[in-house]
């Protein structure tokens, strides 16, 4: 609030005189500095304001406002009043009266000091119980009692905020009700509640808040990445190979596991291999198989998943490996192919960069419906189009050496050509530089052949 003081004598002084007295400053005066005040029923005292020239306005320190009240009704005068002081602590304020709109007039500065209280009045505030424990599921309300002393005061609750998703505060005369929310994960949660006084002459009490963590009964479950049951299992092919990834998916709560394999009684072990691999986002056992079986007879072992509770578990998933064919075939029954009319055959004999134990035949035919296309760039990729017949396959023969003469060469028992069937008779062409004569040796028949050469 702002203040004028005019002082009505001196400018009719001056008007008097024709302005032979000099012209006052502007300044600014406050009295007294200071007010003391008694601790309880203490009469308002007045502070006078003296101001030439000059605007002026007042500020109560912070916190002040409570205890302390300020009528500017009267022009210079300030009536500053005191409530009680229920502490035994001596207290102060302090009023500005600030100059406006010249920097050269100095603020003032008056100090309110009120004495303790001899018989002071104790404010504060008791919490029982201070901490609550909740079940993880289903837990029943608690109640919280809150005893205050001190005349008319008053409290309130906030809960802190991270808390605040799963505890919920209800107040109510003496005290407030406590409910939780119930705790889906598997590790203890817990927060606070704050019992705030209206009085700083009382300190807040805290309640802690702990709610147990969600403990699940041990259980153990697995499941096939294929889609079968246990009892169906996984297949391996005689080789010991599987048709992509094998895995048993682990689901473990609050139990330990091992994996361990069985065979059937009477058959060769070691041929299954289990590993437990730990992922972020899951467990799992990988099925691994590699070895072939020699016998002709499919043979079965079991991957055994078991807990060290009781009651838990286990579970035995079937891996079953088939048995060694007699033959390699993708032909499963019998198949009229009819006349085959064309053939070709490439062989891929030993040289001085391919050292192979056996020598490789392999042999296409087929009928008039198909057309052979040539790949230059690629000879062992050749294309067919059309539609009709056509079967290709693949011997093994003994090697195919180069003799002295550079010449790769194979010595067998001749046949007449026409008991043979038509694709060996492409197979027993003789392939031989041109201009050169066959061999008239007596029952031998040498061939010449050259590395990945084609016969037609």
């Amino acid at each position: 609030m702002k203040k004028f003081l005019y002082l009505a004598a001196a400018c009719l002084l001056a008007a008097c005189n024709g302005g032979d007295e000099p012209e006052q400053q502007p300044s600014l005066e406050v009295k007294p500095l200071q007010l003391d005040f008694a601790a309880a029923d203490a009469a308002p005292q007045e502070i006078t304001v003296t101001a030439v020239g000059v605007e002026w306005e007042y500020i109560l320190s912070g916190g002040a406002s409570e205890w302390v009240t300020v009528d500017d009704s009267r022009e210079g005068v300030l009536t500053v009043s005191v409530a009680d002081n229920p502490a035994q602590e001596r207290r102060t304020a302090s009023l500005a009266v600030n100059p406006q709109g010249n920097i050269k007039v100095k603020p003032r500065s008056v100090t309110i000091a009120q004495a303790g209280n001899d018989t002071p009045v104790v404010y504060s505030l008791t919490v029982e119980p201070a901490a609550l424990t909740f079940e993880p599921e289903n837990a029943p309300a608690q109640e919280v009692k809150v005893t205050t002393e001190g005349e008319g005061l008053m409290w309130s609750t906030e809960v802190e905020e991270v808390a605040r998703g799963w505890i919920t505060v209800t107040e109510r005369d003496g005290g407030f009700t406590v409910v939780v929310a119930d705790n889906p994960g598997q590790a203890p949660r817990s927060g606070n509640i704050t019992v705030v006084p209206d009085s700083e002459a009382a300190s807040p009490k805290v309640v802690r808040v702990t709610q147990q963590e969600l403990v699940l009964p041990p259980s153990l479950d697995i499941a096939l990445n294929n889609g079968a049951s246990p009892e169906e299992g996984f297949v391996l092919d005689y080789r010991g190979q599987t048709d992509g990834d094998y895995n048993i998916l682990v689901t473990a709560v609050n139990v330990e596991w091992r994996v361990s394999v069985r065979y059937e009684s009477g058959t060769d072990e070691g041929w299954i291999k289990a590993n437990a691999i730990d992922f972020d986002d899951d467990t799992r056992v990988s099925i691994v198989g590699g070895i072939e079986n020699e016998s002709p007879e499919p043979r079965v072992g079991w991957v055994v998943v078991s807990s060290d509770a009781e009651g838990v578990g286990s579970y035995e998933v079937k891996v079953t490996q088939e048995g060694k064919p007699d033959f390699i075939s993708t032909l499963e029954e019998d198949v009229d192919f009819g006349q085959f009319t064309k053939s070709r055959i490439i062989v891929s004999p030993n040289d001085d960069w391919r050292h192979d134990e056996v020598t490789a035949w392999e042999i296409m035919c087929w009928d008039e419906g198909v057309e052979f296309i040539e790949n230059p760039p690629f000879p062992e990729q050749p294309r067919f189009e059309g539609t009709g017949g056509r079967i290709s396959f693949m011997l093994i023969t003994e090697v195919l050496e180069k003799n002295d003469d550079n010449v790769y060469t194979r010595q067998y028992q001749r046949r007449r050509r026409r008991d043979l069937p038509a694709p060996h008779m492409a197979a027993l062409r003789m392939v031989r530089p041109h201009g050169e004569r066959r061999s008239q040796r007596r029952g031998l028949y040498p061939e010449r052949y050259y590395d990945r050469d084609e016969y037609r």
